[in-house]
C-alpha cells in the first residue's frame, strides 16, 4: 500500500485514513482510533476509580473489606470487558490492572500489599476469560 509521507506511516487506503480526509471532518486520526476502545476505556477508568478513588471514602469499611470490595470489582469489571468487547485489546487487560496497582500500594498501603497486584492479575485474567466464555456461547 503507498504511504502518504506527510501522515507518516498510514496508508492511503484505510477507511480511517479516508474518514480522517473528509472535508467538513474534525477531529485527528487519534481521536477517531480511540473511539473504537470506548468500553474499553471507560472499563479500565472505571478500575481506575477503584484502585485510587474508592480507598479515599472507605470511612467505616476496614482494610481487609476494602481489598474484598476491590478483589469483587475487578472481577466484575473484568467479567463485563470480555462478555462486551470484540477488540483483540481487551486481552491486555488483567496486565493493566496489575501494573495500574502498582502505584496505589504506596499512595494508600504499604509494600506489603504488593503481593496483591498479583491476585488482580490473576483474578482479571480468570473474569476476562470467563466473559469470553459468555461472549462466546451468546454470539
Amino acid at each position: 500500500l503507498p504511504l502518504d509521507p506527510a501522515q507518516g506511516a498510514l496508508p492511503r487506503e484505510t477507511p480511517v485514513f479516508r474518514a480522517a480526509l473528509r472535508p467538513g471532518r474534525r477531529g485527528s486520526l487519534f481521536v477517531i482510533n480511540m473511539k473504537k476502545y470506548i468500553k474499553e476505556i471507560v472499563i479500565t477508568l472505571i478500575q481506575l476509580f477503584m484502585f485510587y478513588g474508592f480507598p479515599m471514602f472507605d470511612g467505616p469499611v476496614n482494610g481487609l473489606e476494602m481489598v474484598v470490595l476491590i478483589l469483587l470489582s475487578t472481577v466484575l469489571l473484568s467479567v463485563v470487558l470480555g462478555a462486551v468487547s470484540s477488540q483483540r485489546i481487551k486481552y491486555m487487560y488483567p496486565l493493566a490492572v496489575a501494573v495500574l496497582f502498582v502505584p496505589s500500594v504506596w499512595m494508600y498501603y504499604n509494600e506489603s500489599a504488593l503481593i496483591h497486584a498479583v491476585w488482580y492479575l490473576v483474578i482479571a485474567f480468570v473474569g476476562l476469560a470467563f466473559g469470553s466464555i459468555i461472549r462466546k456461547i451468546f454470539a
